[in-house]
């Protein structure tokens, strides 16, 4: 599946543009600048009638009937060395022990499954432009070393529209770096962190979230895990039975 990033203020990026597949999730622990995240998009639910739900995180507490709560389905890592399998996990464990009793209780015994999908988030902060600057000093040669001064002069548009099969790069509307990057990062992680940074400068952005797509995905609750668990309960209570005899 090819790779779309969004983010405020109409950032954009598709795959298409670059014919690059960016692990977005591992930008906060190369570039030690900026969070990753992980945010619940929606959960399948599946029923005995063959029938799927899409329950989104925004009817959640609704359908369910839970207190307001605006972390809700929001997982953050704490530091920069988290890495987005162990993040996921984290995002499972508590989806399974804080939702899904409530979503057995509330869909009753026509539940059969319920799978989580949930999307990788990218949160950079203005706190963090100093940091992010040195990464992407840190990559660069020095002669293409980069001031705040000069990222504010860069031409947004051409950045999103850059192609570097149909477009000559140049210094003075920022391709050039685009070219660079893509030139010299083959995960294309500086790539993308370049154009996430300054479209945060030149929109001034306190906080600039950059979401990926659904990619993630975990069944979270099976009726047949369920019935194992009994058969298991069972096993056993017969063998203690057969204890008890000798």
């Amino acid at each position: 599946m090819a790779r779309i990033l969004q983010g405020p203020e109409g950032f954009y990026y598709a795959w298409k543009s670059v014919r690059r597949d960016i692990p977005i999730e591992n930008l906060a622990r190369v570039s030690r600048a900026g969070e990753l995240r992980f945010v619940v998009d929606y959960y399948d639910v599946w029923l005995s009638s063959k029938e799927n739900e899409h329950v989104y995180l925004e009817q959640l507490e609704s359908l369910l009937d839970l207190d307001p709560d605006d972390d809700r389905g929001f997982y953050e890592s704490d530091s920069h060395d988290v890495t987005a399998k162990a993040l996921f996990e984290k995002l499972v464990e508590t989806e399974i022990e804080e939702h899904v009793p409530a979503m057995v209780e509330h869909f009753g015994e026509k539940l059969e499954s319920i799978t989580v999908f949930a999307n990788v988030q990218y949160r950079l902060l203005q706190d963090e432009w100093d940091d992010m600057l040195a990464y992407l000093n840190r990559v660069l040669p020095e002669e293409l070393r980069l001031t705040m001064e000069e990222l504010r002069t860069f031409d947004n548009g051409c950045l999103e529209e850059f192609d570097p099969e149909l477009h000559e790069a140049h210094r003075d509307d920022g391709t050039l770096f685009l070219q660079w990057f893509l030139d010299n990062d083959p995960e294309g992680l500086a790539y993308i962190a370049f154009r996430i940074f300054v479209h945060a400068i030149q929109d001034d952005l306190e906080v600039c979230d950059i979401d990926d797509e659904a990619r993630w995905r975990r069944t979270i609750y099976a009726v047949d895990d369920e019935e194992d668990d009994e058969d298991d309960e069972e096993d056993d209570e017969d063998a203690e039975d057969d204890e008890g005899d000798e």
